[in-house]
């Protein structure tokens, strides 16, 4: 099975942004990583964080599909099935 570069994109993207907002970015980011829990995003944050992985990879989520993305592996569905 060939590996989607989307999933490595995404985590990447993820450190990216915690480091450019002055996050401590957590040695393991994985997709299976909470945005809440692991990556100890606030709302603001996570909404930030979303913006930022849609505008980057050109891909919108509606905004019902976006209030229940709770982790990184959430994002790569949505962009899976919207882009």
């Amino acid at each position: 099975m060939i590996d989607d570069p989307t999933k490595d994109a995404i985590v990447s993207m993820a450190k990216e942004y915690l480091d450019e907002n002055g996050y401590l970015t957590p040695p393991d980011v994985t997709l299976k990583s909470g945005l809440a829990e692991e990556l100890e995003l606030d709302s603001l944050d996570s909404v930030g964080l979303l913006t930022y992985i849609e505008d980057t990879l050109g891909f919108a989520i509606p905004q019902e599909e976006a209030r229940g993305i709770r982790t990184l592996q959430d994002i790569y569905n949505c962009y899976k099935e919207y882009a």
